[in-house]
């Protein structure tokens, strides 16, 4: 049920962000205009992070880094190949979604 409410609030983001950050192109230009959607997110993010809490607490005992993460796990080349490919498809999602807004505004002014 968490992956679901969190992937139709990936959904709905997507719906919703272009129609505010069009507007503050506008108004206040396309750096103030992502700065202000940042801290919009921030604040949405800390909000959400407040909410949160764990279910049993953890004892807290001293770990180092090579005792939490397993590296050997770099060492299989079809998941350095997974990981490779699914940057490439998060940039095509990504880089159209912020910057294709900033040369079609260049484009109609």
């Amino acid at each position: 049920m968490a992956l679901g409410i969190v992937s139709s609030g990936a959904c709905i983001g997507g719906l919703v962000f272009p129609f505010i950050i069009t507007p503050m192109n506008r108004s206040v230009g396309i750096h103030w205009a992502f700065r202000i959607l940042g801290l919009i997110t921030l604040i949405i993010l800390l909000v959400a992070v407040a909410f949160f809490k764990d279910k049993t607490p953890v004892p807290r005992e001293k770990k180092n880094v090579v005792d939490i993460v397993n590296f050997t796990v770099l060492r299989n080349k079809n998941l350095l190949i997974w990981c490779l490919a699914d940057n490439l498809i998060e940039a095509g999602y990504y880089i159209p979604f912020f910057f294709l807004p900033c040369k079609l505004e260049r484009r109609l002014e």
